[in-house]
């Protein structure tokens, strides 16, 4: 359902004074428009109109600017960077003396020329006139596009052929000062896609702001982190009202047609045991207390309460009974079982409770909170499994499907796995019920699917029933961290969240900034457009907006042994919970933990030696870098040491080992430092390659949770299944090798028939049905693989020898098809010289460990 005009009216007297709105070439492009995308008819709206006029006059004032576009649509972003190009040609020939600009491109993954290519300004393709440096599919040779000689002339799209931009790319840089520094632009193109966070943001916009260059950002998902970082950043955020999903069916066309906006019924869990609950928000109180603390940011001080916040998530999140969970946790990488999380986060108290005297006993009375919280689960079940389960074993079939979504993968599988165990309930049985279960990042998924029309399941794949009338229940408070992936359940006329009693306030809060992304108020966006109008405007009346999510009365769900019961009981107004930012900092990353085979986290490299150690160390090696980086690691950790010069490579050495004046290579803003980690995080949005993910995402998932039901029902371990696998004709020697499968430290296995053998063996519908695809899929990310590791040999040596080109884009190609060059993945890596090695004694938390940081210089 696209924007109302009538929503925007108001706008206009705005919109008609910005800079640049009446220009000549500006009229001719967009009021005669002569842009088009692909090969359809002229496809701009208002919007993009309306768009690139706030881009244009943010370039003209030299302002840093983000638009948060209304939706997905594919050729939104191409024509707002077309429409930056193209006037800035247009300075270049109305002052023919200065040089044409160059312009930094920052973006998470690759595409923009390939969009690019499919922008036209009457017969002229941008990619075709760009004076950069390009690759073409038809050739492996990258060309530099001259420009043709050009008098003064005429304004015409031909005359601005020649004086476009360069425009040089740079995907996640580890250093965007340095990107600046090297190609000196003058203004900066940072496409934020629907990234849910960009770790380097930050740093870019205020580098930018020291040097006073103009920032043109556009974002198409408006609950992500960097709608938040640009604004804490001191930058204009311009918000267009969220457009709704496009209807693909009569049954959707009819809701949405009946209701605008999201009614919210939040399922507030209570249980028979009163004091389990009050445990609960005790503890929650007390780290909010902590954490508001001037000394949060220490390290200790903020280890302590990272590890407090992940016990107090888990204890309240926990989907299987204790005993299970226990056991079965292991089986995913970085997730911890509860006795581990109490344990650790006692220690570091300890640790932590002579140096920080006023935030002692608060962590201390979180602490046995927890811990008798925790206790109850010794003699009663976890809430939410004792109500989701109740309401799987019921017999009649839901008329409306209900899609229960879970925070991770890994709670997800973990309940599956437990139904098969206690119930003998598979998937298959849930759906026949009308019940599908799924994780914030699958409903994602299946929203972008659907926004895009495409409802065909691959192979006879189950798909959510996203095409009907359906209710989507999220178990547990979405973390502010999550917010980037809950958007479908905000595009539903209604929902249900299920919280505990405390944590009221907080979902209030949560709506609240909800509504501020979705709709926000026209007073806001005012004040917006303020800054870049070029004189005052002056409106009788600004109209004050309608919420898009609404919170309706709650309903209480008691859970006893014996089942659970309903009753309508609207909560009390309470106060708004008091911690705005502060607790994003401790909430735990979910999406950086266990999800396997998402954005391949767990693709290839060395088995984490973390899973089964200590999830803490008592002394750590801090490295001092060359250029004010520093990073500390555990003894046992390893880095990639640059070796050699005339025949340069990278070895995988402990850190331990490590002496003054080694070279070490660095894959900024990855937890695992490998290659395919690197890939992934190019190319996984591109159409030619999301399929290929897909399968081998499946794979996983299904290996995974298809091994713990043949575990269960045979009582087998990995010697079975190696034993059946050789029994069939398979050569594999060691359960090594099925443990990195399961773990899913490999795409998948090397011989093809393995997949097949496996999926007979623990009956893998999906795998058996494509074998071959999965196969294919994951030989493509190889074959991309070893070209980037052969180009980074080559690029090691020309290191060695100081024989890189500064301030040059490396347009070796790695892949056609994909118009990959090296230059895609360069600023991401860097080669940090060790200045000092420093053995620092005291507790340090393993998972807070790697992470490459810089002082300000």
């Amino acid at each position: 359902m696209p924007i109302s005009l009538s929503d925007t009216a108001w706008m206009m007297p705005y919109l008609d004074v910005l800079p640049r709105t009446n220009d000549l070439i500006f009229t001719e492009v967009w009021h005669h428009n002569r842009f088009v995308f692909g090969e359809e008819a002229p496809c701009a709206d208002e919007i993009d109109l309306w768009s690139a006029r706030l881009v244009c006059a943010a370039m003209d004032m030299s302002q840093r600017l983000l638009v948060v576009l209304p939706d997905r649509a594919p050729h939104r972003p191409s024509l707002l960077f077309a429409s930056c190009l193209v006037m800035d040609a247009l300075d270049t020939i109305l002052y023919p003396d200065i040089e044409p600009n160059k312009v930094v491109y920052f973006g998470t993954s690759i595409g923009i020329r390939e969009q690019l290519s499919a922008v036209k300004v009457q017969d002229l393709v941008l990619d075709q006139v760009f004076p950069a440096y390009r690759t073409t599919r038809n050739s492996a040779v990258a060309k530099s596009l001259k420009p043709k000689a050009k008098g003064r002339g005429t304004r015409s799209i031909t005359s601005i052929a020649s004086t476009l931009p360069q425009v040089i790319c740079a995907y996640s840089p580890a250093d965007p000062r340095k990107v600046i520094d090297q190609f000196e632009p003058t203004w900066l193109a940072v496409d934020c896609s629907d990234a849910s966070s960009i770790r380097w943001l930050p740093s870019l916009l205020k580098y930018a702001e020291h040097l006073e260059l103009p920032v043109v950002a556009w974002c198409q998902s408006p609950l992500s982190a960097t709608v938040r970082d640009f604004s804490q950043a001191g930058g204009i955020v311009f918000h267009w009202p969220r457009a709704e999903l496009p209807p693909h069916s009569a049954t959707i066309a009819s809701e949405m047609s009946n209701k605008a906006h999201t009614d919210i019924t939040p399922i507030i869990v209570d249980t028979q045991n009163s004091r389990f609950a009050e445990n609960l928000q005790t503890a929650y109180q007390a780290l909010v207390e902590v954490t508001k603390s001037t000394a949060a940011t220490d390290r200790l001080l903020r280890d302590c309460l990272n590890i407090g916040w992940r016990y107090l998530q888990s204890i309240e999140l926990l989907p299987i009974p204790l005993a299970l969970y226990e056991v079965e946790v292991l089986r995913f990488w970085n997730v911890t079982p509860l006795s581990k999380l109490q344990q650790t986060f006692l220690r570091f108290i300890e640790a932590a409770q002579d140096v920080y005297t006023k935030a002692a006993p608060l962590l201390y009375e979180a602490y046995h909170a927890l811990a008798d919280a925790h206790a109850a689960f010794a003699s009663n079940e976890p809430p939410l499994w004792t109500m989701l389960s109740k309401e799987c074993l019921k017999s009649e079939t839901n008329t409306e499907p209900r899609i229960y979504i879970f925070s991770s993968e890994y709670r997800k599988q973990l309940f599956i796995f437990a139904l098969l165990s206690r119930y003998n309930l598979t998937e298959n049985d849930l759906r026949l019920k009308g019940i599908w279960l799924a994780t914030l990042k699958d409903f994602y998924r299946g929203y972008l699917e659907c926004d895009k029309g495409n409802f065909v399941a691959h192979n006879g794949t189950p798909t959510l029933p996203l095409e009907t009338p359906y209710l989507p229940i999220i178990l547990g408070l979405p973390s502010s961290r999550q917010a980037a992936y809950i958007e479908p359940f905000l595009s539903r006329a209604n929902g249900e969240i299920v919280i505990y009693p405390y944590q009221h306030s907080t979902l209030i809060r949560r709506i609240q900034e909800w509504n501020a992304a979705l709709a926000p108020k026209p007073a806001d966006q005012s004040k917006c457009l303020d800054k870049l109008a070029i004189k005052a405007v002056h409106l009788n009346a600004i109209p004050s907006g309608e919420p898009r999510v609404s919170l309706v009365d709650s309903e209480a769900v008691v859970v006893t042994p014996k089942g659970t019961s309903k009753s309508n009981t609207p909560l009390p107004w309470t106060s708004l919970d008091p911690v705005q930012e502060l607790t994003f900092l401790f909430e735990h990353d979910e999406e950086q933990g266990p999800e396997q085979g998402e954005t391949q986290d767990h693709s290839l490299g060395s088995e984490p030696s973390s899973q089964f150690a200590d999830a803490w160390i008592d002394s750590a090696i801090e490295l001092q870098l060359e250029g004010n980086w520093h990073a500390t690691f555990a003894t046992d950790d390893t880095v990639q040491v640059v070796v050699g010069t005339g025949d340069a490579h990278t070895e995988e050495r402990y850190v331990r080992s490590l002496r003054a004046h080694d070279r070490i290579l660095f894959i900024v803003g990855q937890r695992r430092q490998n290659l395919y980690d690197l890939i992934i995080t190019r190319v996984h949005a591109h159409p030619a390659i999301e399929l290929h993910l897909a399968m081998i995402r499946r794979w996983h998932e299904e290996l995974s949770a298809a091994f713990g039901a043949w575990k269960k029902e045979h009582n087998a371990s990995l010697d079975d299944l190696l034993a059946a696998l050789r029994k069939k004709g398979s050569h594999l020697t060691s359960t090594q090798t099925l443990r990195l499968w399961l773990m899913g430290e490999v795409l998948c296995p090397e011989d093809t028939g393995d997949l097949l053998r496996v999926a007979e063996i623990l009956h893998m519908p999906f795998v058996k049905d494509n074998h071959r695809h999965i196969d294919k899929a994951a030989q493509r990310l190889r074959n991309i693989h070893r070209a980037l590791a052969r180009r980074l040999n080559r690029w090691l040596q020309q290191e060695a020898a100081g024989a890189l080109r500064e301030g040059k884009p490396d347009t070796s190609i790695l892949d056609k098809e994909l118009g990959l060059t090296f230059s895609d993945f360069r600023d991401s890596l860097l080669i940090l010289r060790v200045e000092s090695i420093l053995h620092r004694e005291g507790l340090y938390l393993r998972s807070s460990l790697g992470q490459l940081e810089r002082e300000d210089a």
